[in-house]
């Protein structure tokens, strides 16, 4: 049952075509596409844009730098602790 012609895929094309409010022929050179209603939000917009400068910023942002460690013979002697009871 593999390779049969079908010969209603252009009617099937465009009835789907049709229930989703598109136009039949797509015009040569453009392509087209739905974007959701959330896609179009400006609250979408806002947290995208947040998001790709939280990014930059991190790639941007220097290495902390750690403060240079003391060798134990310049480090004062612990305070002796004394056991109250």
């Amino acid at each position: 049952m593999k390779n049969l012609p079908d010969h209603h895929t252009s009617h099937r094309i465009a009835a789907l075509r049709a229930m989703q409010g598109l136009p039949f022929r797509i015009p040569p050179g453009h392509t087209v596409y739905r974007q959701s209603d959330f896609e179009k939000s400006k609250l979408f917009r806002y947290v995208f844009i947040f998001g790709f400068v939280v990014g930059l910023a991190a790639l941007f942002e220097p290495d902390p730098t750690m403060p240079p460690a003391t060798p134990a013979a310049e480090q004062p002697p612990p305070a002796p602790v004394h056991a109250t009871v």
